[in-house]
């Protein structure tokens, strides 16, 4: 295919003119129709602005947060003008953002540094596109004339406050939560309520990284053995050290943070909490990015069960209001849309449809196909069996949000003041739109560039592979097994070669390997405070996945395998004492060096190594990822036997794995023959698994060339962005405050 650059020009802008695809200057989908998404010729990738309102009609982030933002509250001054948290909270609903409306509540929650740090981030970055939509955006396109497809725009982006008005002034009011509720959802969500088992200690940390070289590792390993002798002799207190020495944020509060429970940071850092008396001093821990010292301070006893405590009964009212308020707004939606106003969807076959003709219709609204295209058109850039779910998907949402829009009309709810300020951010997003369009059509496209651009950029024009992927799950078919005992099960099966399961109400035997002597692993939910503390580059004890920590917990557990050499300074603890509780808080009163702990696998020292320092074994990491043959899994689901659980085995079929959202993106770095370590999926032990790699080679520039253009097209179009919003932004002189 050729195009000259006059023709070239004008098809262009024609494109662009139409054009709502937004960039978000993350992965794009550039995959054509030979590479199973997508088409070739696509002039626009797919990208959020697809998604007419919201994630769908049926969900809203108020059933995940009560939290809307306070309008008092100034999260950010600017030279335009100040930025509230109810504000935020209102565009980032209506611009469909992926950051959580209520990120401010997910921060001002936050308890890890890291995790705090990361929530910080967004709260920035949310902040910054607020300024650059609402202040910058209308500046530069205030002389661009408003089109009818503009309003077009503008509206569906609006239906967001539509939505927000009608659960929170119409659904709301209609729930009645009685005391069993409460009592019911305390009992269900217990472990969600009530704090389990903490601890609060100090620490002290000393970067040192797994790429240094063992002699710059060893003089960090004995700094941190003198700093903690100093501290045993009595030369300088815990808390003075970890300011003068400690690299960790924690270091200007005297090395201490937060209560932490079992399963939130890494597993030594953890395991040597849980084995000091208060006042003791740990050994020194090589764990993430470096060495680590700890003293605990206070053990935190488990919480009761209690509506009479106020925190408790606070988590129940804002978890059981939710639950009932989603209950209650799924139930009006469904008769609406199922004896109010019906809505009828007349898009197929969408090739013999006109402009003019109608698509979609409920109660008297209406939209053509050519309304439908002016807003979305990357639609007719899809294949056909993806645009036909993406028209649904589309009309779905205009035409309940519509439905929503006309009963909050109905009720005399127009003029609410969430739904004005909204208006006025869906304004400014469609604004954003038209400044797209603008530069689109500034740009002057010729073939030898975009030939370069093709060339320069093979990773967005090569095929992404295909993976056959496999679901294996475990599924509990009685209440005897414990989901520990569920998980442990499902690498047993995988690991042996499936057979007969061993019932989960024997007695425990004596452990005599390392991995059953691995202790009870923290839940899916606690693992999810992990990503973020995972995601930064240390300097506190991080988080660690459930699959991590069982396989470091396997790795040095007390009677599994070769026992550990004790510790030089202390005795190993004897096996009764282990499993100390306390009945309540303890504070710590002195320092004083631990009485038993065990380190990461110390070695005795070789002749030629210094006497006084121990090399800490640096083992090569295990992933989470383990490998079995197609024909090996398959005996395993046909061979198990149990009377406790079922073995399950779910096909996807060659896929791509960012075409579904239910697979973990982790699948995507998965080999031929790999699988993920099992996680809980509630009850139910789960893992996936790729049978097979497909892989195809780059295509031709003239096979893919207007696709192409329009990659070209886009990345130019976010180069301008990018350039004008930092423009914009340093002349807002924003001043965060949140």
């Amino acid at each position: 295919m050729h195009l000259s650059r006059s023709v070239g020009v004008i098809l262009w802008c024609v494109i662009a003119a139409c054009s709502a695809a937004a960039i978000s200057g993350t992965k794009y989908q550039q995959r054509a129709a030979a590479f199973g998404f997508g088409a070739v010729g696509a002039t626009a990738p797919q990208t959020r602005a697809l998604e007419a309102v919201g994630q769908t009609v049926s969900s809203h982030p108020l059933f995940e947060s009560l939290y809307i933002g306070e309008p008092d509250r100034v999260v950010a001054r600017t030279a335009y003008g100040k930025v509230t948290a109810r504000d935020l909270y209102l565009y980032l609903l209506t611009a469909n953002s992926q950051t959580k409306p209520y990120i401010l509540e997910l921060y001002d929650k936050a308890i890890i540094p890291s995790e705090k740090s990361a929530l910080a981030d967004q709260v920035r970055k949310a902040i910054d596109d607020y300024v650059f939509v609402n202040f910058v955006v209308p500046q530069l396109v205030a002389k661009e004339q408003w089109t009818e497809v503009d309003e077009a725009r503008a509206r569906v982006a609006a239906l967001a406050g539509y939505q927000f008005v009608y659960i929170t002034d119409i659904v709301k009011p209609k729930i009645n939560i009685r005391p069993a509720d409460r009592v019911k959802y305390l009992q269900e969500h217990r472990n969600e309520i009530a704090q389990p088992e903490r601890w609060r200690v100090r620490y002290i940390f000393l970067r040192s990284e797994e790429t240094d070289p063992l002699d710059l590792q060893d003089a960090v390993q004995k700094k941190m053995e003198d700093i903690r002798a100093d501290i045993l002799r009595g030369k300088i207190d815990f808390a003075e050290a970890a300011r003068q020495y400690s690299q960790a944020p924690s270091a200007a509060n005297g090395g201490e943070i937060p209560p932490f429970r079992r399963g939130e940071l890494f597993f030594y850092f953890e395991q040597a909490a849980a084995n000091l008396k208060p006042g003791e001093v740990s050994e020194v821990i090589h764990g993430p990015h470096g060495f680590y010292l700890v003293q605990l301070l206070e053990v935190l006893p488990a919480e009761e069960l209690s509506m009479e405590n106020p925190e408790q009964a606070a988590k129940v009212v804002d978890g059981v209001t939710r639950q009932v308020m989603r209950a209650q707004y799924l139930w009006d939606l469904k008769v609406l849309l199922e004896e109010k106003a019906r809505p009828l969807y007349v898009y197929k076959p969408w090739d013999e449809k006109r402009p003019e003709d109608v698509v979609g219709e409920v109660a008297g609204f209406k939209i053509t196909k050519g309304q439908l295209l002016n807003m979305y058109p990357a639609i007719e850039s899809e294949d056909f069996t993806r645009r036909d779910a993406l028209i649904d998907n589309v009309l779905k949402r205009i035409l309940e949000g519509e439905i929503l829009a006309m009963e909050v009309t109905k009720a005399g709810l127009a003029d609410s003041p969430f739904i004005q300020r909204v208006n006025e951010f869906a304004h400014h997003l469609a604004m954003l739109e038209k400044l797209r369009e603008k530069y689109a059509c500034d740009l002057k496209p010729s073939r030898d560039t975009v030939r370069r651009f093709w060339r320069d950029n093979p990773r967005l024009f090569t095929p992404l592979p295909m993976q056959r992927v496999v679901k294996i799950s475990l599924v509990p078919l009685n209440t005897a097994p414990t989901p520990e005992q569920t998980l442990a099960e499902l690498e047993r099966a995988l690991r042996e070669g499936g057979g007969e399961a061993p019932s989960p109400l024997a007695p425990k035997m004596p452990a005599t390997s390392a991995d059953e002597a691995a202790e009870p692993m923290p839940t899916s939910s606690e693992e999810a405070l992990s990503t973020t503390s995972l995601a930064t580059s240390g300097g506190e004890p991080q988080a660690t996945t459930a699959t991590e920590a069982r396989e470091d917990r396997a790795t040095t557990a007390p009677g599994g395998g070769a026992p550990p050499l004790p510790p030089a300074g202390g005795t190993q603890k004897s096996s009764e004492n282990e499993s100390n509780v306390y009945a309540k808080p303890a504070t710590a009163t002195q320092q004083k060096p631990a009485s038993w702990y065990t380190p990461l696998m110390l070695e005795p020292v070789t002749e030629t190594e210094e006497p006084s320092i121990q090399r800490v074994r640096r083992a090569k990491p295990q992933g989470a990822t383990r490998s079995i043959t197609p024909t090996q899994l398959r005996e395993v689901v046909q061979n198990y036997q149990s009377g406790d659980w079922q073995l399950k085995y779910e096909d996807f079929g060659f896929i791509y794995v960012e075409d579904h959202p239910q697979i973990p993106r982790e699948v995507v770095r998965l080999g031929a023959g790999e699988y993920l370590a099992p996680k809980l999926e509630g009850q139910t032990a789960v893992t996936y698994y790729v049978e097979a790699v497909r892989r195809l080679t780059k295509p031709k520039f003239e096979e893919i060339e207007s696709y192409v253009y329009g990659v070209w097209r886009d990345v130019e179009v976010m180069k301008k962005l990018d350039a004008a919003r930092r423009k914009g932004l340093d002349k807002a002189r924003i001043e965060y405050s949140f």
